[in-house]
């Protein structure tokens, strides 16, 4: 177990935390999609973020099954825990602007 010993040491831990669920597969007209657009969805999130924010502002990470697969892709954005659903390739910026909307909430 860690604890705090007081030490006033900066840590500079990410403001926003934000993770994709890599395993939803979801219906589309076309057919069931695999986990693989998730797992690219992930990946070009984190590519515009690292451009468009300052290096450790953000971290985005992949998590295992939030529950709502059945919707397309999901994620949920710490420290508000801010879910969303229904995101489909191609909607990275909505998330990155989201993101964005928070951190100017936070400082």
């Amino acid at each position: 177990m860690a604890t705090s010993n007081g030490n006033k040491k900066n840590l500079n831990l990410p403001k926003v935390y934000c993770f994709i669920c890599t395993q939803c597969s979801y219906s589309t007209e076309h057919g069931q999609t695999d986990t693989a657009a998730a797992k690219n969805f992930r990946r070009i999130l984190k590519k515009m973020c690292q451009h468009r924010f300052p290096k450790g502002h953000v971290l985005i990470n992949q998590t295992s099954c939030l529950g709502l697969c059945e919707e397309a892709i999901s994620s949920v954005i710490y420290p508000k825990q801010i879910i969303t659903t229904s995101l489909r390739p191609g909607q990275e910026s909505q998330i990155a602007d989201l993101i964005a909307q928070l951190i100017q909430t936070l400082e």
